[in-house]
């Protein structure tokens, strides 16, 4: 067996903060190197709660950066950086921490999270900029099998593979219970946990409550600009009586919302790849959410959820109708929840950051 003799310098966001997609991510990376007994050390380059952790934080990284690759080599260790990427300033920030990284002879990895690479990818002077933050890049880890075809279709020439978002542990413990799912006849409870932005779907709920009869109730979880909006919609289309706003929830008041769901709706145009998903098919929830990007790598149709074509509130209001059969909800409830036990524990993903890694460290001896 290969000894793995490499040290992981993770790079990014601080996963102390727990905020933003990435920040709430990696913890879930950190339990994956863990189990598979992966030495690494976090240095973060971006705290997203002050300006020094915005805009400065990663210039003084750097020199913590050089100094652990230079330990790393004289203590017989290869030197790895695992970079977390987000959208725009994160690109060129970590371009930068990667370029430093490759000119001491480190080996670097950048794992791409930000749905905004699609646009950028489209445009000539914003994809020759994201090809030079790939510049010092050995590998690219994407989330999906969709985004790995999407890079390469774009002429993306780098070495990509997948490594997806581990499940944090609460998430693994809860899809290792099985759901007790009430039998008396109630309104059905479609649950939508997302921030209120444009592209993230919510509002794609509200016009399609309409289609739907009486039995169906929404409950909304989350905040942001659109809030304002979609309260505003439910009054204008008479639905105060069938939908309620939670704001931001957490903890124990989430996973009541979601203990009491029947049926989880994640009409998505702007995810990497949504966690929420996962929290929900964990939660052995059926999912209804638009094909769209690499939506279909987490739910397969009729499986473990159903997925429209399309933005059309009538094709969502059908699809969750479809699931108004409560043996339905389980069989297909079910199904998510072995999916994610089989695809997304920390375990899982351990096993498979420490094939590459050990491929990464052979490459090295190599060049």
């Amino acid at each position: 067996m290969k000894k793995n003799n490499y040290l992981i310098i993770l790079t990014g966001t601080d996963p102390e903060s727990r905020m933003g997609g990435i920040g709430f991510a990696l913890p879930g990376y950190i339990q994956a190197l863990k189990c598979a007994k992966i030495k690494y050390i976090s240095i973060p380059t971006y705290r997203p709660n002050s300006f020094y952790g915005k805009y400065c934080l990663f210039i003084f990284s750097i020199p913590r950066i050089i100094i652990q690759i230079l330990k790393s080599k004289i203590n017989g260790n290869t030197p790895i950086i695992y970079s977390h990427v987000g959208s725009s300033i994160s690109l060129f920030r970590e371009g930068c921490i990667v370029f430093v990284a490759r000119a001491f002879l480190s080996k670097t990895i950048m794992q791409i999270h930000c749905p905004e690479i699609i646009r950028y990818l489209k445009n000539p002077i914003q994809k020759k900029l994201v090809g030079l933050s790939f510049l010092a890049v050995n590998y690219l880890f994407v989330l999906t099998p969709w985004w790995k075809n999407y890079f390469i279709n774009k002429g993306i020439n780098k070495s990509i593979e997948i490594i997806p978002n581990p499940m944090p542990l609460d998430w693994e413990r809860k899809a290792n219970e099985t759901r007790s799912v009430s039998n008396v006849k109630r309104r059905i409870s479609v649950l939508v946990m997302a921030r209120i932005v444009e592209g993230k779907g919510a509002d794609l709920m509200i016009e399609a409550l309409p289609f739907l009869d009486e039995n169906f109730k929404v409950e909304i979880a989350g905040d942001g600009a659109m809030l304002p909006y979609l309260r505003k919609r439910v009054k204008e289309l008479n639905l105060t009586d069938k939908v309620r706003f939670h704001g931001w929830v957490s903890g124990e008041e989430k996973q009541h919302l979601i203990d009491m769901a029947d049926i989880f709706c994640h009409p998505t145009q702007l995810d990497a790849m949504p966690m929420s998903i996962l929290e929900a098919m964990a939660n052995s929830l059926p999912v209804v959410a638009i094909d769209w990007g690499p939506i279909s790598d987490l739910v397969p149709d009729f499986i473990a959820g159903v997925l429209i074509p399309d933005n059309d509130p009538k094709l969502l209001a059908n699809a969750i109708n479809s699931l108004r059969d409560l043996e339905k909800r389980k069989t297909i409830g079910e199904a998510g929840r072995i999916r994610v036990l089989r695809e997304y524990t920390s375990r899982k993903i351990g096993k498979d950051l420490e094939k590459l890694f050990l491929n990464l460290k052979e490459l090295s001896r190599t060049i």
